[in-house]
């Protein structure tokens, strides 16, 4: 005869055994409720997120360019290391950093080699205590090609690189959102009476650096609301970040000028692949391509396997799955 309570027990477990395995077969479900919920809580896509030629981009930089302005590429750099000066970093002031590597770009025989529009002048540099702990601005004067003349760009324009360091990745990648959908941003005073306003100027903004969705959950990206009212552009050079970036950055008015699809080194040979691009109004394909053979290039340079293509944007490649 068996005891009352073992059979108290073996009911037990019987219990035991049947919410668990009914917590198991919701699991699923449970998890993919949760994953809904995250995702409604962003904006919901709409028809700007497809894939789209940037012609309506270079009449909106032509227009500029008729009147006078500057083209304007703003980059928010995120360093790897907030322990190290940024001229020791790898996202800035090492070999291949983007900041070394403009700085470098005239005297630079691979540079000269790899690009058209390459003679880049330094004429503004600071150093802060706080974020941005850099600040560098590169300017050169570009003749139109057949391409932008065919936007109605006859006369030389005068195109700016501004470079911005962030110790705080999340808070640069944060600035720069802001300035491409607030049209708000810094102003930056160089030599002489010329001043750049970044939220006003730059057309072209986005990050380089690590992916710091990899260190965790981020939203503040994608909460963030607000479209400029006028034609801009957004890029964002790291790991995967067609996965990560893309989806928060591309709205109504902004282009996704270039992503990545797979792990690789956010150096400064692919911010000027797509300075040059730009420089050129290259077509979407064009700038992937250009960025994906720079990268081949100088990452056998550093003496590095030759990489595959791993480069999208919103012309090419980014929206066909």
């Amino acid at each position: 005869m068996i005891s009352p309570i073992y059979k108290s027990i073996a009911n037990l477990r019987s219990i035991c055994w049947m919410v668990l395995a009914s917590m198991l077969f919701c699991l699923p479900s449970l998890i993919a409720q949760q994953a809904e919920s995250k995702v409604g809580a962003r904006r919901t896509p709409d028809k700007w997120r497809s894939t789209k030629s940037f012609d309506g981009l270079y009449k909106a930089i032509a227009k500029d360019l008729v009147e006078g302005k500057p083209l304007v590429m703003v980059t928010y750099c995120g360093l790897w290391q907030s322990n190290r000066p940024p001229e020791e970093d790898l996202h800035w002031g090492t070999r291949f950093g983007p900041w070394r590597m403009f700085d470098r770009a005239q005297q630079d025989e691979h540079v000269r080699d790899k690009f058209v529009n390459h003679k880049w002048d330094k004429v503004h540099f600071e150093k802060n205590s706080e974020d941005p702990v850099r600040l560098a601005v590169f300017k050169q004067v570009i003749a139109p090609n057949e391409r932008w003349q065919s936007f109605g760009v006859t006369k030389s324009f005068d195109m700016y690189h501004v470079m911005l360091a962030f110790s705080d990745r999340k808070a640069g990648a944060m600035e720069m959102a802001k300035t491409l959908r607030w049209n708000r941003g810094r102003k930056v005073k160089l030599d002489g009476n010329t001043e750049l306003d970044l939220g006003k100027d730059a057309r072209i903004l986005g990050y380089n650096g690590h992916n710091f969705y990899y260190d965790g959950e981020f939203m503040g990206l994608h909460y963030l609301q607000g479209a400029p009212g006028k034609i801009k552009a957004c890029f964002a050079v790291g790991c995967t970040t067609s996965t990560d970036y893309a989806y928060p950055l591309i709205d109504e008015g902004i282009y996704g000028v270039l992503f990545t699809t797979s792990f690789m080194a956010p150096e400064g040979y692919n911010l000027l692949a797509l300075a040059d691009a730009l420089s050129q109004a290259k077509t979407g394909e064009a700038m992937c391509k250009q960025s994906n053979e720079a990268y081949q290039y100088f990452q056998v340079l550093g003496g590095n396997r030759r990489p595959g293509p791993l480069f999208v944007n919103q012309a090419y490649r980014l929206f066909d799955e």
